[in-house]
């Protein structure tokens, strides 16, 4: 769960570091990128707020959730 946090930052922290010459080159750049990258947040907080008493629903979304990262990683290990 904590790479969810952590890929979009250290994603950032890299292209800023060895891609482009500063953060704000970077943004402009690839401001979808990192705006896609950061959205993720948004699923780790839709996760932190269902809780597990809420049953079946939940282990679903989580299932569902895990299916689509398994998926976009596979698909970006492909691309790239």
């Amino acid at each position: 769960m904590w790479r969810a946090v952590t890929a979009p930052v250290a994603v950032v922290l890299y292209g800023t570091t060895f891609v482009f010459e500063s953060l704000a080159r970077a943004m402009r750049e690839r401001w979808r990128y990192y705006g896609g990258l950061a959205a993720t947040w948004l699923v780790l907080a839709a996760m932190n707020l269902a809780h597990e008493k809420h049953g079946v629903l939940f282990r679903v979304f989580r299932s569902f959730v895990s299916f689509v990262f398994f998926v976009a990683a596979r698909v970006t290990a492909i691309v790239v």
